[in-house]
């Protein structure tokens, strides 16, 4: 399967929203300097519930998921088109080859 394929997926669209998620709550909670609970006691849910969304077992509603980007100062969001994300990810892909072929360069002189 062409990466290209993969991202036409809504599987790999919901798992990246997961992660990023994630990301998103953790880089929260270092800012805060906060533990799951004192996340847990902003957000007014049960700390299992701030669990489940670390661990990866979290299944958002979009509303639900609008709520705790907004809870945690992020926009939720960011919407391009297909095409412009497979570009991006062909020049990204291009650009990360590049530098390994510099890399070799530079180390085989």
């Amino acid at each position: 399967m062409k990466r290209e394929d993969i991202l036409r997926r809504p599987a790999y669209w919901f798992e990246h929203e997961q992660n990023e998620l994630y990301r998103q709550v953790i880089d929260y909670m270092e800012r805060e300097n906060i533990n799951r609970t004192e996340l847990a006691n902003r957000l007014n849910v049960h700390k299992s519930y701030v669990s489940q969304i670390l661990n990866g077992n979290f299944n958002y509603t979009l509303k639900k998921w609008i709520e705790l980007c907004l809870a945690i100062g992020v926009v939720p969001g960011g919407y391009k088109k297909i095409e412009d994300v497979i570009k991006e990810d062909v020049q990204f892909a291009q650009a990360k080859k590049d530098v390994v072929e510099k890399k070799t360069e530079i180390i085989s002189t």
